[in-house]
């Protein structure tokens, strides 16, 4: 960004393709059916490159209910405004010492990570479980069977997990 901070050009389009491998979000493997591709819009205003970017891809993960692989796919869409270190001042932000602007990423004269926003905007657009289809039946909690493909014989407990140690004190009563 450094050369385009010089360049008089007031936009710039970049397209990236890239295969990521899988993530692991909280225990759970996120895989990548498809390339990770990634449309940016560069601009120029002045002393501030605002950066918009699309992301898509395909991605499997288990449904939050039945934990059979789910295909879904990825689009998010995204912006950052970007201002040169030097200029911050120029433009009127006053920032502490070890601190960055709020509204505003800080960039210098490195190039900036863009597959690091890719993946923590990817991260940010997920649900935390998904579901195979609106119905799902999940699994039964006592033999573990997909009640989306059959139904069992177990007997639903119906106490409340928090009340059985009351349970317990009945059968030790004489």
């Amino acid at each position: 960004m450094a050369g385009f901070r010089k360049n008089p050009e007031t936009t710039r389009r970049y397209h990236f393709e890239e295969e990521f491998p899988p993530l692991i979000l909280t225990g759970e493997e996120i895989r990548f059916l498809a390339p990770v591709t990634v449309d940016i819009l560069l601009e120029r205003v002045g002393k501030v490159f605002p950066l918009k970017g699309l992301i898509n891809s395909k991605i499997s993960r288990a449904c939050g209910r039945c934990l059979q692989l789910v295909e879904h796919s990825v689009r998010v869409e995204f912006e950052l405004a970007y201002v040169h270190r030097n200029d911050l001042e120029e433009i009127g932000i006053q920032v502490e010492p070890g601190q960055e602007p709020e509204d505003y990423e800080v960039f210098e004269d490195r190039p900036i990570e863009i597959r690091e926003i890719v993946l923590e905007n990817i991260i940010m657009s997920m649900p935390m479980s998904f579901i195979c289809q609106p119905g799902c039946k999940g699994l039964c909690p006592q033999c573990g069977r997909d009640l989306n493909q059959e139904e069992c014989n177990c007997q639903p407990d119906v106490i409340d997990p928090r009340l059985a140690i009351l349970q317990e004190l009945l059968k030790t009563k004489p």
